[in-house]
């Protein structure tokens, strides 16, 4: 399984978990067996619009589940977070080729980490 499945896997879990949600509380909620939900939870199906809507009808934050960032997520245990926090800013706020001047940076720390 990708990297990117499994992040995404990590934040709908947490998600439903932030919630308060059992499997079949959530699988209520969105409108799909209490089997179906667990495999989406197993990566083994992904969730179509219409789940992650009701799902963010229930208060999920749907859109945090696609923001994951890999680098933060891979890198997070090395930098403070007030660092993090400059670094997200600094990001935020710089021009196109400031943003690929960070993303180049990060592209090769991870490299250098998988290494």
């Amino acid at each position: 399984m990708s990297t990117v499945i499994e992040q995404f896997i990590a934040h709908f879990v947490a998600e439903r978990k932030k919630l308060g949600l059992t499997q079949a509380n959530a699988a209520e909620k969105c409108g799909v067996s209490l089997k179906m939900w667990g495999n989406y939870e197993r990566g083994e199906h992904v969730p179509t619009g219409e789940v992650l809507l009701k799902f963010q009808e229930a208060g999920a934050n749907v859109a945090q589940m696609f923001a994951f960032n890999q680098a933060q997520q891979l890198h997070k245990q090395y930098i403070a977070d007030s660092d993090l926090a400059d670094l997200i800013h600094a990001y935020e706020i710089g021009d196109e080729s400031e943003k690929k001047a960070l993303t180049t940076l990060a592209g090769l720390i991870i490299k250098n980490k998988k290494n």
